[in-house]
C-alpha cells in the first residue's frame, strides 16, 4: 500500500471523488423506461445494446413485459449482457448473496433487433422457471432442475419448451405486432 494516498489523505477533492466513484458503483442500473415500463431493479443492463434491446422488448412485447413483471416479483437479479458468443443465448447462475440470486443473461451479437429480443425473451423465461425454483442455489442444483423439466440439448444445453415458446411469441409480436 504504500505510495497511494487515502481518500482522506488527498484532500476535500480526493474524498469526494472517493464518494462519487461509490455512488456510481453501487447505483444498479434499472431496465429503461418506455412507453408501458414497469419501474424496476431486478432486470439490469450491463451494456448500451443490452439497454435497447431490454427497451424494445418492453415497447413492443406483452409477453417480454410479462417475464420483466415476473422476474422483479422474485428474488433473482438478472444481468444482461450483448457479446459475441457462439449460442444464441446463455443464462449463467452467478452467485447467491443475502437471500438473492444473481444471474448473467447474455445475447449474441451481430444480429437483428427482433431476433436478439426474441432471444433475449427466451433467456428471460429459463430466469422466470428460475424464479420458481428456490432450491436452485449452484451449478449443480441448476443442472438438476433443467434436466427435471427440460431436455438436453448437448453435454452443456438444456432446453425447455415454456422458453422456446417465449421466443417464439416474443418474435411474432416484435415482428408482426401480435
Amino acid at each position: 500500500m504504500e505510495g497511494r494516498a487515502r481518500w482522506s489523505e488527498r484532500g476535500p477533492w480526493g474524498l469526494l471523488t472517493g464518494i462519487f466513484l461509490a455512488v456510481v458503483i453501487a447505483a444498479p442500473p434499472a431496465y429503461p423506461q418506455e412507453a408501458g415500463a414497469v419501474h424496476g431493479s431486478h432486470v439490469r443492463a450491463r451494456d448500451r445494446k443490452a439497454a435497447a434491446l431490454l427497451g424494445l422488448g418492453v415497447t413492443a412485447s406483452p409477453t417480454f413485459r410479462l417475464l420483466l413483471d415476473t422476474l422483479e416479483h422474485s428474488d433473482l437479479i438478472v444481468y444482461v449482457e450483448t457479446r459475441p458468443m457462439s449460442l444464441p443465448g446463455q443464462l449463467q447462475l452467478a452467485a447467491v448473496v443475502s437471500g438473492s440470486r444473481y444471474l448473467r443473461v447474455s445475447v449474441r451479437l451481430p444480429g437483428r433487433d427482433a431476433d436478439l429480443v426474441a432471444w433475449l425473451g427466451h433467456e428471460l423465461q429459463h430466469a422466470v422457471e428460475l424464479a420458481s425454483a428456490p432450491e436452485v442455489v449452484d451449478q449443480d442444483s441448476l443442472l438438476r432442475h433443467y434436466e427435471r423439466i427440460g431436455m438436453r440439448r448437448s453435454a452443456d444445453a438444456v432446453e425447455t419448451v415454456a422458453a422456446q415458446q417465449a421466443w417464439r411469441r416474443i418474435l411474432d409480436e416484435v415482428k408482426f405486432g401480435r
